[in-house]
């Protein structure tokens, strides 16, 4: 005998009606369904490129499950500890790929529940260990990219022999969803090595895997970033900054936890399958704006000079020899001389749902550690003012 009011589950509530048998009531059959106020997300979605259904558990966020599981390449790098923890908040569970030791990964761990960032070792020229780290997978994030060449990799093999490798494995094993981070202005017929071969492994993924998402940012911008952080040493150890045609090329940058957001909306947006998305900051900058803010910010008086290129590339070549990871490489140079454009037919930021943030607001965040201990707490706003009053485009 069912009581009226009577709960059952979490999702529906039963009550009956029924006549008086002897002065007692006599429940019928004829419920009455009330649905409750609350309930928890548990829901199948569907990926119509692929037809996998997936389910969710949890009211969505850190303590839930998304139902997909993502492997990450190139994890370890500037934009992957990003990504990662953006994508294990979400519900989804994490394999991070990685290719050094267990300390290169670790500060990764607590960017999801327990459980939901799972690390992996893998060598990217041996596709045994590669279908280790994706075979449980159904979602695939490539972030591999290097500024410069190493004794170990060179630009062919960093940025088209192991995408291509990895996206043909992806495509044999079921991947449903492969993204491949490119950069913006890549281009066959680009002056820089790095633009050139980012742009064939652009094709390169497309031919294994053809509903591929490609995703172009600019110059990425954070704590840990080679933007800020190559002109401030610049700026207090060598106490000078050398320019390209005195800083006026054209520059559009990102910040890179943007980024990571837009990354990790792909995962669930299907407007990207098979589409190239070029993420760019909303205001056009020159280089040298940007120097002149970060000077007047730090309190620093650097020497800033303008050279030709040629000059410049001959001393970061110096450098590239004499260290492990230079300040700055000869195809860097070679891309400081390029203005960054957006090419007509590519999705951006405002399809993925994604505001990027204004340069201006962040500014101080980089800035601020180049400043001496005098000069630490002094007001920052009319400073960078100067570039939040730059339009957007």
């Amino acid at each position: 005998m069912a009581s009226a009011g009577r709960t059952l589950g979490s999702a529906a509530a039963i009550s009956f009606s029924s006549p008086a048998v002897a002065g007692r009531p006599v429940a019928i059959a004829r419920p009455v369904i009330a649905v409750c106020s609350t309930r928890f997300q548990s829901d199948l979605s569907l990926r119509p490129s692929s037809g996998q259904v997936f389910l969710k558990r949890g009211p969505g966020g850190r303590s839930s499950v998304s139902g997909h599981v993502a492997t990450v390449y190139g994890s370890t790098g500037f934009l992957g500890r990003y990504v990662v923890p953006r994508l294990a908040r979400s519900g989804t569970q994490v394999v991070v790929a990685y290719r050094g030791t267990e300390y290169d990964q670790k500060h990764l761990k607590p960017g999801g529940d327990l459980g939901m960032v799972v690390s992996n070792f893998f060598q990217p020229r041996d596709e045994k260990s590669i279908v280790e780290t994706l075979r449980n997978s159904d979602v695939v994030y490539n972030l591999i990219g290097r500024d410069y060449k190493t004794k170990n990799f060179t630009f062919d093999e960093t940025h088209i022999d192991i995408p291509r490798r990895i996206a043909r494995l992806a495509r044999q094993h079921g991947v449903s969803k492969f993204v491949h981070v490119s950069a913006l202005n890549a281009s066959e017929n680009s002056p820089s090595q790095f633009l050139r071969t980012k742009w064939y492994g652009e094709q390169a993924v497309r031919e294994e895997f053809p509903d591929a998402t490609i995703v172009r940012p600019a110059t990425m911008y954070g704590a840990e970033d080679r933007f800020f952080n190559r002109y401030g040493t610049f700026m207090v150890f060598y106490r000078a900054i050398q320019l390209v045609k005195n800083g006026q090329q054209k520059i559009r940058p990102v910040y890179v936890g943007d980024v990571a957001e837009a990354l990790e909306s792909i995962l669930r947006n299907e407007i990207a399958t098979g589409e190239t998305v070029e993420l760019a900051g909303n205001q056009e900058f020159t280089l040298r704006q940007v120097i002149d803010v970060m000077i007047e910010l730090s309190h620093r008086n650097p020497v800033v000079i303008s050279l030709p290129k040629g000059v410049i590339k001959a001393q970061a070549a110096i450098l590239d020899k004499v260290s492990n990871q230079p300040i700055i490489s000869p195809d860097e140079v070679e891309r400081m001389d390029i203005d960054d454009v957006l090419n007509a037919g590519t999705l951006r930021f405002a399809e993925l749902g994604v505001a990027p943030q204004k340069l201006g607001d962040l500014f101080i965040r980089f800035a601020r550690m180049y400043r001496t201990s005098e000069w630490m707490d002094i007001p920052w706003e009319p400073i960078t003012a100067k570039l939040s009053k730059v339009p957007e485009v």
